[in-house]
């Protein structure tokens, strides 16, 4: 498990087996579309360095780094535990703080 402490938010990462046996449910098969998860930039260069980052853990990407529909700029990758999709995105109206 990782986790994040944040402004008294907690966001933690469970590896499925784990998850299933803490919380007493039988394992379900793995999906790509269960949810994804966000990680959002202050460039359209950081998400590339991400998404580069990404690639070199071979995780599978499976929408490289683009203009979003709408404005911005993300992509997408499978992460190689679970195989959960991670969005990378920058938002220009958005400043993340560091």
């Amino acid at each position: 498990m990782r986790s994040h402490i944040d402004n008294g938010m907690v966001f933690c990462l469970y590896e499925r087996n784990n998850l299933a046996w803490d919380g007493n449910v039988k394992p379900q098969p793995r999906s790509a579309n269960e949810f994804a998860m966000g990680y959002f930039v202050n460039s359209d260069e950081e998400v590339d360095a991400v998404m580069k980052k990404a690639e070199t853990a071979d995780s599978t990407i499976t929408r490289p780094a683009q203009e979003a529909f709408g404005g911005g700029y993300h992509g997408y990758f499978q992460d190689i535990i679970d195989g959960h999709l991670w969005e990378i995105g920058h938002n220009p109206s958005w400043k993340i703080k560091e």
